[in-house]
């Protein structure tokens, strides 16, 4: 939950969100010593331990959004999932951060692709960053989202900002006036 103030927002849920992510951060840029130093590092299970750590940071993203589409009336999870800032993909960073967490809980599961199915709709988002089918993953796509920014999670504090404040915009446009903004 978020208190809209007059000079800014005050957003409880961001802060615990950032706490969470410089523990990520910081278990990544170890796993990156660790790939300088490892002779396999994927023999050794290090790229592993790294798509592990970043699915974890992608699940704590989540939960932030999951804490904060509520609050904007009328908006529901797909709606607010769907607002913008997009990717050069042409899909919302939300979107795609959802469909990373989504993989990184289930894949395991998928027996393979069938119509409609949250496995397929997974895929299909994941695909417009980078191969669902390919080793690597979330790693591979926090990098595609972030760069030319080292794949750290706290650069996507900002964007997740910005989608919330975005969303704070439009609910507060009359219905007309909403209608009118391209989506």
């Amino acid at each position: 939950m978020f208190l809209l103030l007059a000079d800014g927002v005050l957003d409880h849920d961001l802060e615990f969100l950032v706490e969470l992510l410089e523990i990520v951060d910081a278990r990544i840029a170890a796993l990156d010593s660790e790939l300088a130093r490892c002779p396999d590092p994927d023999a050794f299970g290090t790229f592993d331990r790294l798509e592990a750590v970043i699915g974890l940071g992608f699940v704590a993203c989540q939960q932030y959004i999951h804490a904060t589409y509520p609050e904007f009336r009328g908006k529901d999870k797909y709606a607010a999932l769907q607002a913008p800032p997009k990717h050069r993909s042409g899909r919302s960073i939300t979107e795609v951060i959802h469909a990373a967490v989504n993989f990184w809980k289930h894949h395991g599961e998928w027996t393979g692709i069938t119509k409609k199915s949250d496995e397929t709709r997974t895929r299909v988002v994941l695909d417009s960053v980078f191969p669902s089918t390919k080793d690597y993953v979330l790693s591979n796509v926090l990098h595609d989202l972030l760069q030319p920014q080292a794949p750290r999670f706290a650069s996507l504090v900002p964007v997740l900002t910005q989608w919330r404040d975005l969303l704070v915009v439009a609910s507060t446009k009359s219905p007309a006036e909403s209608e009118d903004q391209p989506q």
